[in-house]
């Protein structure tokens, strides 16, 4: 049994999370579930923001009321789960809250488990440009409302043959689905992209979200001449901007003999969630315009993008694309962009854009003639001096209100995008250059900030472009979100290729695990880390979870799940999935608060590809705690997960036993025990 840490036990107290700065779109169902274990049959209930008198805006604890067969079971105040011991699979359960709001009714999953199958339509099988058959499988699966009923439906995006962009091969169309977890499919066809956006972690980014602020989500990502909707038309016919709407070139393949694409127009498009209908298309704000200005000339790093949401200017969404963050491979530039995408209901607008590119910089380019600082029928973003920030982005994102001041910032690994004086500009930059994985989280009772935990994989070289004449190295650092200042840093001789961030309660406030030989786990504790050097992990993990009763992560594996065990002082695991595949080999296809209490669903492919496989915790806690995509980092954390090197979301504010209490004093270093 995992046991508080030392640290915990001796506190009475902590600090509170941080204001919400906008209330999120109540998923208003109750998101009941039930299943078969051992013990009975154990329930798990949603419990809304304005339920919640600790996390959320409630003045008082909520009670529910627990029903079987119609008939009062009993009454429920201290927690959102419950086990009927008495209970069969064919009985019927019911929840009712203190305003007599009755949930929907449920019996427990015809699985016999704590998992529920989604049967999905399989595309066929295609024969590429280089004479082989291959399958699609599902991908990266995102959740939203689409059809506004207050409960999640499940986007997902399908693979066949992906790529990496370092390599050459021809892949399927991306197609992407949508399913309600219920099974039923939401629209009758795929969103096709067409042979002009490639297939793979680096390409196409979808964001699942409700931008319009309506109660129905809408879907983005980018698109290419070819590109259908859900209703089989071509995207181009939604556009209000003439030069797409008139295109003549929607049958044109722009795929060279590599499976690169590397010419052609490009398009972003916004999809209605509910139809799978397009709904307006304009230019990408940030072009390719040519490929050896990205830092190569065979497409590697020109079609690197990431993408979140984020609250920029503390009342909208914005949907954030970013697009490459290296730097040239031969003469130490390349291009680094972003550009932040708002929607009113009908049209999509891109007033914000940044882009490190200055024609002074690319003489020798073969584009330099044709592309004057940024606009070519995107944005103009670039200002002087933004070349120095070239190269410091990652393989992800991460999104949080990183200073407190009520608008969220935009995190890609060295360097942090805000909104000021109408555009988006950098707010700090660490200079540490590329890494794969970031986290972000308040793991620290002492700081109110975020810490923000990235690992590096370019390093040795001198930053000729900053002006600050800094020598990188490689291994990984723990920065302020605030300000950008490193708090540790490790060196490394070469590519650190994981990471993660997680408070498991081994000790300290929380833990951070590094590959590269650079030793794991590390603890924070006040203004330093220690090593405890008698733990050790067989393998790194890429995800944390919430999925056991108490308040400390579980760490993700692949397909299963390890608690921290204080008595052996070490890792057990605690649950596996049965006849499922990770996604792209290392994660699921979706960890998120969807449905039951507070703890994380996890989603999976079956190992034939054909369904969706969802999981739900069975084990209970005796903590009361509202659904987690209420506080809105978590909620951004989930939207840009699928983004290229998925990674697990966060929440926004420290999780302690003092909190649940009440205790709101801030802790000091002074304050904590030797």
């Amino acid at each position: 049994m995992k046991k508080r840490s030392l640290i915990s036990a001796l506190l009475s107290c902590a600090v509170m999370c941080s204001a919400v700065h906008i209330d999120a779109a109540e998923i208003t169902k109750r998101g009941l579930v039930a299943m078969k274990t051992d013990n009975g049959i154990y329930l798990s209930w949603r419990l809304h923001k304005n339920e919640d008198n600790i996390f959320g805006t409630a003045s008082d604890n909520t009670s529910f009321k627990i029903y079987k067969n119609n008939v009062l079971l009993d009454e429920n105040e201290d927690n959102t789960n419950y086990i009927d011991k008495t209970g069969k699979s064919t009985d019927k359960y019911y929840v009712v809250d203190e305003k007599g709001n009755k949930s929907k009714t449920v019996t427990a999953f015809s699985s016999g488990s704590n998992y529920f199958d989604i049967n999905l339509t399989k595309p066929a099988d295609v024969t590429l440009a280089d004479g082989v058959k291959y399958s699609y499988t599902p991908g990266d699966t995102s959740c939203g409302d689409l059809d506004g009923d207050g409960e999640y439906e499940l986007v997902i995006m399908w693979e066949c043959n992906p790529q990496d962009n370092s390599k050459s091969g021809y892949t399927g169309n991306v197609l992407i689905d949508a399913y309600k977890l219920d099974g039923t499919r939401l629209w009758n066809d795929y969103i096709d992209l067409g042979c002009n956006i490639r297939n793979g972690a680096h390409y196409a980014q979808f964001l699942v979200y409700d931008f319009d602020m309506d109660g129905k989500a809408e879907i983005t990502c980018q698109t290419a001449p070819g590109s259908k909707d859900a209703k089989d038309k071509y995207v181009t016919e939604a556009s209000r901007v003439d030069a797409i709407k008139n295109a003549t070139d929607n049958t044109v393949s722009y795929v060279n003999s590599e499976g690169r694409i590397l010419s052609g127009d490009e398009y972003f498009t916004i999809f209605s969630g509910n139809t799978g209908e397009a709904i307006d298309t304009i230019y990408y704000p940030n072009q390719r315009v040519a490929v050896d200005i990205w830092g190569d000339d065979y497409g590697n790093r020109c079609d690197r993008y990431t993408a979140a949401v984020a609250y920029l200017d503390g009342e909208k969404p914005y949907a954030v694309y970013m697009r490459g963050y290296y730097f040239d491979s031969k003469d130490t530039y390349g291009r680094q962009t972003a550009c932040a995408i708002t929607f009113n209901g009908e049209n999509l607008e891109c007033k914000h854009s940044f882009d490190t590119y200055n024609t002074e910089n690319y003489s020798s380019k073969s584009s330099s003639v044709s592309y004057n600082n940024g606009v070519y029928k995107g944005v103009t973003g670039y200002e002087s001096g933004y070349e120095k920030y070239v190269g410091n982005g990652n393989h992800n994102c991460s999104v949080a209100d990183m200073n407190g001041d009520g608008k969220d910032e935009v995190v890609t690994g060295a360097l942090c995008y805000y909104l000021s004086d109408d555009k988006l500009k950098p707010m700090w930059c660490t200079y540490k250059g590329h890494g794969d994985a970031i986290h972000i989280g308040k793991y620290d009772p002492t700081n109110p900030n975020f810490y923000i935990f990235v690992i590096h994989e370019e390093g040795g070289w001198t930053d000729k472009l900053s002006g600050n004449n800094v020598v990188l190295d490689f291994g990984y650092s723990v920065i302020n979100s605030e300000n950008g200042n490193i708090k540790f840093h490790k060196s490394a001789s070469s590519d650190t290729g994981r990471g993660m961030m997680a408070n498991v309660g081994m000790g300290g406030y929380y833990q951070v695990w590094a590959s590269n030989g650079l030793g794991r786990p590390y603890s924070s504790y006040g203004n330093g880390f220690f090593l405890q050097p008698d733990e050790s992990l067989t393998e790194e993990p890429k995800f944390r979870i919430f999925w056991d009763g108490d308040l400390y992560d579980e760490l993700l594996y692949k397909t299963w799940i390890d608690s921290w065990d204080d008595d052996s002082r070490s890792m057990q695991k605690i649950f596996e999935t049965t006849g499922c595949s990770p996604v792209s080999g290392t994660t699921p296809a979706l960890q998120a608060d969807i449905l039951g209490d507070w703890r994380e669903e996890v989603c999976y492919p079956t190992t034939d590809g054909t369904k969706l496989r969802v999981y739900t915790t069975d084990i209970y806690t005796n903590y009361k705690i509202m659904s987690l995509m209420n506080d809105r980092t978590y909620e951004c954390g989930v939207i840009a997960q699928q983004t290229a090197y998925n990674q697990p979301p966060h929440i926004g504010f420290y999780l302690d036993e003092g909190v649940l209490k009440g205790g709101i004093e801030k802790l000091t270093i002074d304050s904590l025990p030797d």
